[in-house]
């Protein structure tokens, strides 16, 4: 009788950079917010507005950064970014938008929600990303879902 690994011992997902679902579910999203739904939205919309493509910078932008970072031997790893990537980019992000390009650019406005907007995207593909998101809808990996046998033996 063999016995199955334990689940720890499973290697560890392969994350797909630019080719990963969520940076391409987010770049449709932040299209499809930036020319169609925020040109037909009232003024008064402010989150989607403001904030939506904000929002998206975290799963939109750092699979291609992180790609880059690979090839240039900056990144030893594929495996998906953990927090410590993640924050030091929001921060990065948050300093260079919302700091120094209203400093510089005269049409940029610094506007802190930005920032907030940029750690939720980061908490939430995190989560994703790390297979922490509670939705198993939402997860990529269908690995760990229950069978229908399973469901109709816990009835």
């Amino acid at each position: 009788m063999h016995a199955r690994p334990a689940p720890e011992a499973a290697a560890p997902r392969r994350f797909r950079y630019w080719l990963d679902p969520l940076c391409w579910g987010g770049a449709l999203l932040y299209l499809a917010n930036r020319l169609i739904i925020k040109p037909f939205l009232l003024p008064h919309s402010s989150l989607i507005q403001g904030h939506f493509n904000d929002f998206l910078l975290v799963p939109v932008a750092l699979p291609v950064f992180l790609y880059v970072y690979r090839i240039l031997g900056l990144r030893r790893h594929n495996r998906p970014p953990d927090a410590r990537e993640i924050a030091i980019h929001v921060v990065a992000w948050s300093i260079f938008f919302e700091v120094y390009s209203p400093l510089v650019f005269p049409r940029s406005v610094g506007d802190p929600w930005d920032a907030i907007a940029y750690a939720a995207g980061g908490l939430l593909a995190w989560s994703i990303w790390n297979g922490n998101f509670p939705l198993r809808i939402i997860r990529f990996s269908t690995s760990n879902a229950p069978s229908a046998q399973t469901a109709r033996a816990a009835d």
